[in-house]
């Protein structure tokens, strides 16, 4: 649905995430984690046309598979 649509911004956590890559890579199998390769986060932002994940995690993951960002900053406490 959001394949080739630059503007989406996903937010998947990681079981979100595992799911997203067993989806759009097919042929791989991610286990579920806050510290997952960044270089899978592109591959699948790519496949997907470019548009930006926001990986949640200990350190948040931003990329649109060109671009990657690292976010270490501590995000809300209701966790």
């Amino acid at each position: 649905m959001v394949r080739g649509y630059h503007l989406a911004v996903l937010t998947p956590n990681a079981v979100e995430f595992s799911r997203l890559v067993h989806t759009v890579l097919k042929s791989k199998d991610v286990t579920p984690s806050a510290e997952p390769d960044p270089a899978v986060i592109r591959e699948v932002a790519n496949q997907l046309g470019g548009l930006t994940i926001l990986h949640k995690g200990r350190v948040d993951i931003i990329t649109d598979g060109r671009h990657t960002e690292f976010c270490i900053e501590d995000g809300s406490p209701r966790r």
